[in-house]
Parts: C-alpha cells; structure tokens; sequence
C-alpha cells in the first residue's frame, strides 16, 4: 500500500512539474494583456445592447473599476479556475482507475500546446469564461434532473452567447449531445430539448441581428471608452461592434488564407497526427463492436461535436484558436467517455502504455513548439520564425 500511495504521489508531483514548466513555457511574448483583448472588457450594454458585452456589464453592475491591471489581474483569476476545471475533468480518468494509463492521458492532455497553455497564452479572451460556463453545464447535466438540466442548459449557454456569440459554436454543441448522451429522454423530454434549441437559436439571431452599435459613430464610441484605455491603448476590438459579418468574412478571405498560413497548419498537422494515430485503434474497436445502434450513434455524434470549433473558419482567421478549442473539446470528451465507458478506459490506457515514449515525445514536444497561438501555429517557436523567414524569402 506504502508503495502504491508513492508511486501516486510521485505522479502528482510529476504533474505538477510539468504543468507548471507548460504554463511558464506559455506566457505571452505581449506584456500585460492585448489591445484587442483589453477593450472587449469595456463593451458593455451602457448606451446600448451590444455583442460581447455580458462580461464588462457585470463588471459595471459590480462596481469594478476598468482599468489594464484589474482586468488583467480578473482574466487571471478566470484563466485559474478554467485551468482547474480542466485539471478535474482530465485527471477523471486516472482519479476512477489509479492506472498509469490514465496518469499518462492526463498528462498529455492538461501540457498539450492546445489545451492549458493556449489558455495561459491567451489570458484575457472570453474563451476561458464560456469554457467555465459550458463545463458548469455538463456538471448539472450529471448532477441534478431532467428539468434543472433543462434549465441549466438554457440560462448558462443563453449567458455563453452573450459573452461571444462564436463561442455558441465552440461548446454549445459538445455540451448538447452530453446532454443526450448521459440522459435518455422520451417524447416530452425531447419536446424540452427541442425548445431549449429553439430559444438558444432564437438568443443567438438576435445577438447576430441586434449586436451592431447603432446609436454612436466609431469616433464617438471610441471617445466614450477613452477614459478606460491604459496609457499606449488604442480602439483595439471596437471595430467588431461596426462590422457586420460579411464584413468578417471578407476580412477572413483576406488574410486567414495564405501560403504562410498554409504552412502553419502543415505544422499543426504534424502536431496532430500522432494524436490521431494513438487515439484512433481504441476509439474504432469501441465504435464498431460491442455498442447498440443508438449508443453507437450518440457517442459518434458526441465526438464529431468536438470540432464544431472549425466551423468558424469562413468567419474569422483565428483558424489555431479555433483548433485549440477542438483539442480542448476531444480531451475532454475523451475524458468524459473513458471513465464512463469501462472498456474505453482501459482500451485507452493499454495502448497509452505501450505507446509510452510516444506519450513523452508528444509531451516533450509541446513543450518545444510552445502554445498554439490565435493566427499563427506555435508563435512562440523556432516553427513559427522558420515560416515567417520562408514567406520572406518567397
């Protein structure tokens, strides 16, 4: 017993290690935090309704003083707890079984250059607050009934649209089919789905139609939240509150589809691949034997859903924030099925273990290329300078 509570306690403090060196590997090139992260903070429904404007609301209604240090110092706090929250989910696995396969997925998981590290790269976007919002859904969905689930849903993925309307894209659908998948319902229960998708659907039409600043120019607007920009801030994000989509989307032809960008997602698809090569045998046994049609089908669903995150690739050229919330999506989904799907885990762990040093490379290789960044593959690595040299060249 001795010797099983060390090897435990070894692989925690191994963990800890590691996740500590991911994060210090993952800070920020930009001191503080972004223009364009910074003054999505000051949006607010003050002079109007707007997109993106739940989060500096709440502020406002909580008396908090919006200047560069407090908000930085909140978006810390947030990426804190969405680091925790993704700790817990990771680690169920191993937490259920004590294996050294569980201890090995979690440990590629929680240092992956997608998941914990984005998110310390990237401190300060809302994606942190809708991740916290959608993993606070799917612990209701496991924890109460039918209609608080229902209820759950509606309220925390009603605020997710308020907090960015593309992160309804990024986790809506992973936390719905969790939702099928943990509770059977008959005709009445789908009935209540089926609202609870209409009026999401409904919430989400009116943040895209309403959501413009109609009443103030950009000058005048910019002028109103001047008094809240830090010394060396300029207008940043604002522009999102006068562009509607096409525009986005014309912006999007321009820059997010390049020769350059083309080689940043030859980079991430090296990445990748190995992932896919450990994940892949234990995933096609559980999907082709063993399941009944239904469950096969709502598990199939549930892991497809892991990449609506792509989905926004005509819509903005964050193209490697939108992969990184994929990434963050299958752990967790992965995660989620192992420890409920007995088999699963095991299948996991076993081929984990005799892929162990794949397991290290992979971990190790986070480590190397850094963090994914927002347009760019691993921005804080010799990848990213060799392709910036090469479009120099070209």
């Amino acid at each position: 017993m001795a010797g099983s509570t060390f090897g435990v306690r070894k692989r925690i403090a191994w963990a800890a290690v590691l996740l500590a060196l991911a994060l210090a590997r993952s800070r920020s090139p930009v001191p503080g935090m972004p223009d364009f992260t910074y003054t999505h903070w000051l949006f607010s429904y003050h002079y109007e309704f707007v997109k993106r404007g739940l989060p500096g609301e709440v502020l406002d209604l909580l008396g908090v003083a919006k200047n560069p240090q407090i908000i930085y110092a909140i978006s810390y706090g947030v990426f804190v707890l969405a680091a925790g929250a993704l700790i817990f989910f990771f680690s169920r696995p191993w937490r259920l079984r004590q294996d050294q396969g569980g201890f090995l997925f979690f440990l590629l998981a929680a240092t992956s250059a997608g998941t914990i590290q984005y998110l310390h790269y990237d401190v300060g976007r809302f994606d942190a607050i809708s991740l916290l919002l959608a993993l606070l859904a799917m612990v209701c969905i496991e924890r109460f009934g039918f209609i608080v689930q229902a209820l759950s849903v509606l309220l925390l993925m009603s605020a997710v649209i308020l907090v960015h309307e593309a992160n309804f894209v990024m986790f809506f659908p992973m936390v719905f089919m969790f939702w099928i998948y943990r509770r059977r319902a008959g005709m009445a229960g789908n009935l209540i789905r089926f609202g609870v998708l209409s009026c999401l659907l409904l919430v989400l039409a009116a943040t895209l139609a309403n959501g413009l600043v109609d009443t103030l120019s950009f000058d005048a607007y910019y002028q109103a939240l001047k008094p809240w920009l830090g010394p060396g801030y300029s207008a940043g994000s604002l522009p999102v509150l006068f562009a509607d989509l096409d525009a986005s989307m014309a912006l999007t032809w321009r820059h997010g589809f390049t020769y350059a960008k083309a080689a940043h997602h030859l980079a991430l698809l090296a990445f990748l691949m190995p992932l896919g090569w450990l994940f892949y045998p234990p995933l096609k046994r559980l999907l082709c034997t063993g399941l009944p049609g239904r469950d096969r089908a709502v598990i199939c669903v549930f892991l497809l859903c892991t990449l609506s995150p792509l989905a926004l690739y005509p819509f903005g050229f964050d193209h490697f924030r939108w992969w990184a919330m994929a990434i963050i999506n299958f752990f967790l989904v992965l995660a989620l099925l192992m420890a409920d799907q007995c088999r699963l885990g095991k299948e996991v762990s076993r081929r984990l273990l005799d892929q162990k040093k794949l397991v290290y490379a992979l971990v190790a290789a986070s480590f190397l290329l850094g963090p994914l960044s927002i347009t760019t593959s691993f921005s804080n690595s010799v990848v990213h300078d060799f392709i910036a040299w090469r479009n120099g060249q070209d």
